[in-house]
């Protein structure tokens, strides 16, 4: 099954142009709430039980409709880190603790935890790059905030378009009229918990260039 992963990552870093992850395809492939640990020999993956009905009813998932070019150059990131910027390197280990932590968290059901520390996280990747969270995006944070959210970020690589809200007990309802009234769409939200079903593994065959087939 992992095998679909590293072919994944590998087409994904081929139309790209640039080394990719694997982070966006374990959820996917598994599905339900996971926790990955990339270790010396290899990444496990760990499985977490928890109250999926009561994580759902804190998430909010909206569309802005002010989406920017561009957020987080991961690329980018990832080169200043090789070649030995510090600061860089100080805001990616706070971010991997904020991880940590969050794990521990999801592991104990500690809802606003888990929404707290979604934050802290935003605020250390917000500031690696200033395209990551524009005004409008900001806007909106403060919006869902003042109506109810513990906290929120942008989905993917930033720049405003889909964001994640998340929502103090009982909140999710008012903080869906707050954004709206701002004009954002709000979108389907909910945590697939089976595991898909692969339909045809043909597609992935490709052709040794120079080949005539």
């Amino acid at each position: 099954d992992e095998s679909l992963i590293e072919l994944a990552k590998n087409l994904e870093a081929e139309v790209m142009g640039i080394p990719t992850g694997t982070q966006d395809y374990y959820p996917p492939l598994w599905g339900g709430i996971e926790l990955l640990h990339y270790l010396p020999e290899g990444t496990y993956r760990e499985e977490v039980k928890l109250n999926v009905e009561a994580l759902e009813e804190r998430l909010l998932l909206i569309y802005s409709h002010k989406p920017e070019k561009h957020g987080i150059n991961n690329w980018e990131v990832y080169k200043a880190c090789i070649e030995g910027n510090d600061a860089l390197r100080e805001k990616l280990r706070k971010i991997s603790d904020i991880a940590s932590e969050m794990a521990d968290a999801f592991r104990k059901e500690e809802y606003d935890k888990i929404g707290t520390l979604l934050g802290d996280e935003w605020q250390q990747r917000r500031s690696l790059s200033r395209s990551v969270s524009p005004p409008a995006m900001d806007k909106l944070i403060t919006v869902g905030r003042q109506a109810g959210a513990l906290s929120a970020k942008a989905c993917g690589a930033g720049g405003g378009g889909a964001m994640l809200f998340f929502c103090r007990e009982g909140k999710k309802e008012e903080v869906g009229h707050a954004l709206s009234r701002e004009g954002a769409t709000l979108l389907p939200c909910s945590i697939v918990q089976e595991r898909p079903t692969v339909l045809n593994t043909n597609i992935f065959h490709t052709t040794p260039k120079g080949s005539r087939n």
